[in-house]
Formats: C-alpha cells, structure tokens, sequence
C-alpha cells in the first residue's frame, strides 16, 4: 500500500497555470498601478466591503477585490451590480451601454439593465434592483432598438 502525502497550499488558478496567491496579489496590484486603474480598484474595494457580507477580514475583502479587478467585473454588463456600480462610480461609462428599463413584479418599480445582461436572464427570474428578490420582470422600455 503506498503512503499518501497531502500538501496544503493556496493558490489562484489563472491562464499562467496555479499561482501561488501571494505572488498573484503582487502581480495584481502591480497591473493595477501600471494601468492608472487605483482608484476604480480602491471603490471596489468600498464596493465589496459594503455588499459582500459574507466576507469577514480586511484580507478576504482585498483578496475578493483583487479577484473582481482583474476579471474586469465593472466592465461585464452581466453582473448583477454593474449598473448600480457604474452608477455611482464611473457614470460616463454607462452613457456608451445599450440600456432597457424593467421592472419586476415583486416591486413593479422600473430600473434599467444593460440589453447584454436582459439576453442572458430572458426566460428567468431576476433580482429587483429594489428589494433584492428574484421575481418575473416586463419589459417596459427600450432606449436604442
């Protein structure tokens, strides 16, 4: 019978291969400066902090944030929060998106989604941008068809 070794390390799964997660937090935050993107990082971090409840230390809020920033979530009009996000933070990035308002049928109040993200739910529930449940929506308006 042979003898089993176990090995306990941490690491991020990336394109490169497994990266030990100290050296990808560096090369993370090293892109970061590069690319003059600091503050959208430090506003995510807010972001994440304020809407990730689930997350306890300043490390997993950073390591979280990390992970979102270099997935470009700001940039992905699927994400649940990107127009709340835009929103708030970068406004003049949300007048170049294609946007359909809607409104579901717990609260029946309108807010608007980017038309990318209303192809992806078409057919599902969807969460209200009021209440936070998951309920039916209607299309009310189209803004470029």
């Amino acid at each position: 019978y042979g003898r089993k070794v176990f090995n306990n390390r941490i690491g991020m799964q990336t394109n490169l291969g497994d990266v030990e997660i100290s050296l990808w937090k560096e090369l993370v935050k090293r892109t970061i400066e590069q690319l003059g993107e600091k503050q959208i990082f430090n506003h995510l971090l807010v972001w994440v902090s304020q809407s990730c409840k689930w997350l306890h230390t300043k490390q997993e809020v950073e390591e979280y944030a990390l992970e979102l920033h270099a997935g470009r979530i700001f940039d992905n009009p699927l994400w649940v929060d990107f127009v709340p996000f835009n929103r708030k933070y970068r406004p003049d990035y949300l007048t170049s998106v294609d946007m359909v308002t809607v409104a579901n049928t717990c609260c029946n109040e309108p807010y608007q989604i980017p038309r990318e993200r209303l192809e992806h739910i078409r057919g599902k529930d969807s969460c209200c941008e009021h209440c936070g449940r998951h309920s039916l929506y209607k299309i009310l308006e189209c803004e470029n068809q």
